[in-house]
């Protein structure tokens, strides 16, 4: 059960552009919510206030439609993209990446930073060398 906590001021949801809710776990974590489009991110995410730029925009996937769809991201490979076109509304969703875990080697620190396992370090760094 999430413990709402008021008082804070919190960024706003890039899908609908309304505020995030913010709650925290009962092991202490902070994480912000939006009830309206169903997505979570806590609060240390680097991804939490990041927008695409205007050669990373994404355009609606209806060919009907022209506006560029607004975008969720977390670290841990999850994405949302929503048409904010009130006669459009089309909306483009991946789960999970099974690869993300997240992990911290000496040495490392940029890669463990994007998310990616050991395997994916070493052929990273395979491809690279080459």
């Amino acid at each position: 059960m999430p413990i709402p906590i008021l008082g804070k001021t919190n960024p706003p949801c890039p899908l609908c552009l309304k505020m995030y809710e913010r709650a925290m776990t009962i092991q202490g974590g902070e994480y912000f919510f939006c009830r309206k489009d169903q997505v979570v991110i806590f609060c240390n995410d680097p991804y939490l206030n990041q927008v695409p730029k205007e050669e990373e925009e994404i355009p609606c996937s209806n060919e009907k439609c022209s506006e560029k769809m607004r975008l969720f991201m977390r670290s841990d490979g999850y994405m949302k993209a929503v048409c904010p076109s009130k006669f459009c509304g089309v909306g483009i969703e991946t789960g999970e990446m099974p690869d993300a875990n997240l992990i911290a080697e000496k040495g490392k620190a940029n890669e463990a930073i994007d998310g990616l396992t050991k395997e994916g370090i070493e052929a990273k760094d395979k491809w690279l060398n080459e």
